[in-house]
């Protein structure tokens, strides 16, 4: 008797309209298409520009220089291991 109702009940729900999925966005977007010229996506290019994320937050910055690049991987590197060991150590602490 409960499954019976639990199926009739299941089917009246999805019988019904979705209304989320019916909703209209009031918002405009309006996208916008540049061309960009062969030499204009060359890396050289690039150095010195700021790098945001869609929040606009400056996340970074194409530099060029090897040896900052290669600090960021050590650091990088460094701070995976310390987070393996703790992964670790929480381990051995359950």
């Amino acid at each position: 008797m409960r499954n019976a109702i639990i199926a009739i009940a299941s089917a009246m729900i999805l019988s019904t309209s979705a209304y989320a999925q019916t909703a209209t966005s009031t918002t405009a977007v309006k996208e916008v298409y540049v061309a960009a010229k062969p030499m204009d996506v060359l890396s050289s290019n690039l150095i010195g520009l700021d790098i945001h994320n869609g929040a606009k937050e400056k996340i970074g910055e194409v530099t060029g220089d090897e040896s900052t690049e290669n600090e960021g991987r050590a650091d990088q590197a460094k701070a995976d291991l310390k987070g393996a060991g703790e992964k670790v150590k929480d381990a051995f602490n359950r």
